[in-house]
């Protein structure tokens, strides 16, 4: 994480709790105080530039300065049975950088509640086993909520045992429309579970740009940016994108030449801005908490991205429209030859 301005740093922290600039040393981390008595004030510490403050990392989100905005609100849902899963969701999303973004899971005991969670948190991603059955209810079973009308909002994650059903996911069991999957003992590690809930969040106006898209560009623009926008919850390399879409660098490159569309790591850096602002919108937190959760070291780090990109600090952008205003960007950029 790169270095912050010291006295900014204790000035907000003070403004933000109400103390005193005399109460400061009182309010400083006990291993900053160690430091200070160990190497002098003067001096500072070892390994940090002069004048800035960082901190030692850490397991798990809390890596980064601590966080004093408010926690988000809207949970990420679950319907599963077995105690071991739900467990497993519990330590992904409390681990995971989904915790910036999503509050605690919250499980359904039916079908019928996960269809009503969803409605009042659309967007909120779902880990279900298609095989859940209601104990009290015999009938509210995963066929009775077969339609897609009933999770229009809601992005279904598939997460079980059982043996996927035709297509990479597709309609499984129960003729749900799964939009991720993720097997228990093969793909189920914390990070990956933490990617795919990252990952369908707020999915549907993911897709609504990638379908203006299709309308506007090229199909292997549209086809490339589609991979790019996956990859996008964290720091893909242009190298990692390439072979994403089925080409080598180069040829990526000159493909994005032909077809007179900015550059693969100037795609790579609209899809990462496009994400931290939709998921900020969504979930209602600073753009710079998003952004820590999507791959990026730190919030300044993000906002030279989108001034180097964009042309504007993230503060402007947000006036314009936030995640409109960038989709607007993405459709004009990518047109190629058909704008």
């Amino acid at each position: 994480m790169a270095a912050t301005d010291c006295r900014g740093y204790r000035r907000d922290l003070l403004c933000r709790l109400g103390l005193s600039r005399r109460r400061a040393p009182d309010r400083q981390p006990a291993w900053w105080r160690a430091a200070e008595r160990r190497f002098g004030r003067r001096r500072g510490v070892p390994g940090f530039r002069r004048g800035a403050v960082d901190r030692p990392p850490l397991a798990g989100p809390g890596r980064y300065a601590p966080d004093l905005n408010t926690p988000p609100a809207r949970p990420l849902l679950a319907l599963q049975a077995d105690a071991r899963l739900q467990e497993r969701i519990r330590l992904a999303l409390q681990l995971g950088y989904a915790s910036r973004i999503l509050a605690p899971p919250v499980f359904a005991a039916s079908w019928r509640e996960l269809a009503g969670l969803g409605a009042q948190h659309p967007g909120s991603p779902a880990l279900v086993d298609p095989g859940f059955q209601d104990r009290g209810d015999p009938n509210d079973l995963a066929s009775s909520w077969a339609s897609p009308r009933h999770w229009v909002e809601t992005p279904l994650i598939r997460y079980s045992a059982a043996a996927a059903g035709p297509g990479k996911h597709g309609l499984t069991r129960g003729g749900l429309p799964f939009v991720a999957s993720l097997h228990v003992g093969q793909e189920d590690e914390l990070n990956a579970v933490d990617a795919a809930i990252l990952r369908c969040t707020d999915m549907r106006r993911a897709r609504s740009l990638l379908a203006r898209l299709e309308q506007t560009a090229d199909p292997y623009t549209h086809r490339a940016f589609g991979r790019i926008l996956k990859l996008a919850i964290g720091a893909p390399s242009v190298g990692e994108v390439a072979a994403r879409v089925g080409h080598s660098q180069r040829t990526f490159y000159r493909r994005c030449a032909a077809l007179r569309i900015p550059s693969p790591k100037a795609i790579v850096s609209l899809a990462r801005i496009y994400t931290v602002e939709r998921l900020s919108a969504w979930s209602g937190q600073p753009s710079g908490s998003v952004a820590l959760a999507l791959g990026f070291s730190d919030r300044a780090n993000y906002r030279r991205l989108v001034r180097r990109t964009l042309g504007a600090p993230p503060s402007a952008i947000r006036n314009l429209g936030g995640a409109d205003y960038v989709a607007e960007v993405i459709l004009t950029r990518l047109s190629g030859e058909r704008g």
